[in-house]
């Protein structure tokens, strides 16, 4: 059976796409549970009112499967934040990778390629909280001038990936010793004993590659259930 598709069902499809940020595409993909022959292209022709009924089934799982995800609040990401955030890049020679490793507490959902996307202008929409994040973040690195070098390839440890490397912690379970456990393809020289001076604060530099592998392992050991 068919039903219309009204004016109030019609925008509350668009507030749950605006909100969620799902497109009908991630919406569908990889539910074996749709209605068959329920697509995404069906759902875009609702939403852009080409089509005015839907097959109540389709209609009903669209919204129910919209109506439980998480909903955030979206911005424009205008000109001034790509220069602002371009700006921030040239300062600090901190690029969006570097700058999520120096995250005390990286939002879900932000990566290095959705601030790519922002600065080239491919993406021109942003979650509040990711924007914020970011732009927060960038402003309080120090200038890349005023990094001190305290011996041939080490940098000093900022304050913010001082915080990181707490939080993974808390967040993990993981101590550096379990960090290091079976981490068969550490740069030479690294230790469990080198991170535990980072933390204590007994050693404020590290070879950056040093710090980004631990910074990536401790990240990735967090996402592993039962790590």
């Amino acid at each position: 059976m068919r039903v219309p598709i009204t004016p109030d069902i019609l925008q509350t499809l668009h507030h749950y796409r605006t909100r969620t940020g799902v497109g009908s595409i991630r919406l569908l993909k990889g539910k074996k549970d749709a209605p068959v022959y329920l697509t995404p292209k069906h759902i875009e022709s609702w939403l852009s009112g080409r089509v005015k009924t839907a097959p109540h089934k389709h209609l009903e799982y669209v919204l129910d499967q919209w109506s439980h995800l998480p909903q955030w609040d979206f911005v424009s990401v205008t000109h001034e934040h790509v220069r602002d955030m371009q700006a921030q890049s040239t300062r600090t020679k901190v690029g969006p990778r570097v700058l999520l490793q120096t995250m005390p507490d990286k939002p879900d959902g932000l990566e290095h390629y959705t601030i790519e996307a922002w600065m080239s202008g491919r993406s021109r929409t942003a979650r509040k909280d990711h924007l914020d994040c970011v732009l927060g973040c960038w402003s309080a690195l120090p200038a890349a001038n005023r990094v001190r070098y305290l011996k041939s390839g080490y940098r000093e440890i900022t304050k913010a990936q001082h915080d990181r490397l707490h939080a993974l912690k808390a967040q993990s379970g993981l101590g550096p010793n379990a960090v290091m456990r079976g981490a068969k393809d550490a740069p030479s020289g690294l230790g469990s004993e080198t991170i535990k001076g980072w933390m204590a604060g007994t050693i404020q530099s590290a070879r950056p590659a040093h710090l980004h592998y631990v910074l990536n392992r401790w990240e990735a050991l967090r996402k592993t259930p039962g790590a």
